[in-house]
């Protein structure tokens, strides 16, 4: 591991100063149109409406301290440092859903240049670590986390846990006090962004284990849990209110196939949903490359093996805290992409394993394309976000045989003014074999609604 001050020196080197101005504009040329979208009436309208920011554009100190009592969308998690931003985000745009937007691409092509500087602490040839963070930066299957304006807890959350384990990393060469002080703060902001961050110390563990030097470490490996403990103590005594998620068996057994499906879909970002629903083909494709993901180490001799287990045991630990939440799985989807935000953190340094000992003149014009490539797809995936209608038109298109998506793309019509393209699509509801009952009579009152309209009666 580089020195503390050979990292700072490296970081600041001429040429590392422009592989970080590249990645930023990358991640902002990737994601620019998206400044211009409004929102896609999937939690995002309905969590500002919670916390009644549409109503009071002028939030107050209470509205600050009530974000660490709140629940997160009215419901069990429990994400008081996103509750702020979006706070922030009213405060200085008064709803316009521009301010939230930006907010969200700063934050990810914040997250791209912290990936560079993580792999560069973690020994990652200055370029190898540039063309991994700008694969990263313009990957398509981050426009569920960034164009989804509710995806921000995800991008918060490797904020925040990237620069805690760089400080942690500090904090085990140097033994500065700054630097673990660092490493706490980061980590329990990481964390109160979003749950799955409670893995932190589990990871940092993981990795003096596999580096060897867990012996000589003992203590940092406890105080590796100070940030989970600091966060328990706030939310169970400060946030009583707040009840802990529900932990189900079976979701987390229904969930099995996501993170092979993720892996598929990381490899080869084609055809991604904006609503993905489980698929034989990701699903067997995802298992394959697992398993060649484990057996590589034992053909290929050059790989960096403590780099490339602990990329890979990050990427499973981040998973773990998603399996056993389920979505809307009756009649609608069964994960999110931005799931996968954080753990691809740990997929690319097995990437890094692999590259960091090759030719480096190779792998750049390879990587031209394939960047391009990505970029291409990420506009492409990303134009489904634009408002609305394009988003439930997308998952009405991707998954014709949901009945709720159908119900929700009417929904959007109708508030739209678009009545003729609202009751043509809510009618396709009744000729499907419902499996939730409460969505035929959402539709009839639709079709109640769409007929007092026609007739000019409110």
């Amino acid at each position: 591991m580089l020195k503390p001050e050979n990292i700072t020196n490296n970081l600041f080197h001429k040429t590392s100063v422009l592989y970080q101005g590249v990645i930023f504009l990358l991640a902002v040329l990737s994601y620019l149109p998206g400044l211009f979208f409004g929102f896609v009436q999937l939690d995002d309208s309905y969590m500002i409406e919670y916390y009644k920011l549409f109503n009071d554009l002028n939030p107050g100190l209470n509205d600050f301290t009530n974000a660490f009592v709140n629940k997160y969308l009215g419901g069990q998690y429990y994400r008081p440092i996103t509750n702020l931003t979006f706070l922030f985000d009213i405060l200085i745009g008064a709803g316009n859903p521009f301010y939230f937007h930006l907010t969200n691409l700063l934050l990810h092509s914040l997250v791209c240049i912290l990936i560079y500087r993580f792999f560069m602490t973690l020994d990652v040839k200055r370029e190898i670590s540039f063309i991994l963070s700008a694969f990263f930066a313009v990957h398509p299957i981050n426009t569920n986390a960034v164009n989804w304006i509710v995806g921000r807890c995800d991008i918060l959350a490797a904020v925040f846990s990237l620069l805690s384990f760089i400080s942690f990393l500090n904090y085990i060469k140097s033994k500065r006090i700054i630097s673990l002080l660092s490493y706490i703060i980061f980590a329990l902001f990481a964390v109160l962004s979003k749950e799955v961050a409670v893995m932190l110390p589990f990871a940092a563990s993981l990795y003096l284990i596999l580096n060897k030097n867990w012996k000589k470490n003992i203590p940092a490996t406890v105080i590796a849990f100070i940030p989970l403990c600091c966060y328990i103590i706030i939310r169970f005594l400060m946030a009583g209110k707040v009840n802990p998620e529900k932990i189900y068996l079976a979701g987390a057994l229904q969930n099995l196939p996501m993170p092979f499906e993720l892996i598929s879909k990381l490899i080869f970002p084609f055809g991604l949903k904006v609503l993905p629903d489980y698929n034989l083909y990701l699903t067997i494709s995802g298992i394959v490359l697992f398993i060649m993901i484990l057996l590589l180490p034992l053909v290929y001799k050059k790989i960096s093996r403590g780099k490339y287990f602990f990329g890979l045991a990050w990427f499973i630990l981040f998973l773990i805290p998603g399996l056993p939440i389920s979505t809307m799985s009756v009649d609608g989807f069964q994960y999110w992409d931005c799931r996968v935000y954080l753990p691809s953190i740990g997929f690319i340094l097995i990437l890094g394993a692999i590259l960091n000992d090759s030719n480096v003149k190779s792998i750049f014009n390879i990587s031209l394309s394939v960047l391009l490539l990505f970029i291409v797809l990420t506009l492409i995936q990303s134009r489904k976000y634009k408002s609305e209608i394009t988003f439930w038109e997308a998952a009405v298109k991707e998954q014709p045989n949901r009945a709720l998506f159908h119900e929700r793309l009417a929904n959007m019509y109708y508030q739209n003014g678009r009545y003729k393209e609202s009751l043509f699509t809510i009618n396709k509801v009744f000729k499907m074999n419902l499996k939730d009952e409460s969505l035929r009579k959402k539709a009839e009152e639709l079709v109640e609604r769409i007929k007092l309209k026609k007739a000019g009666t409110k």
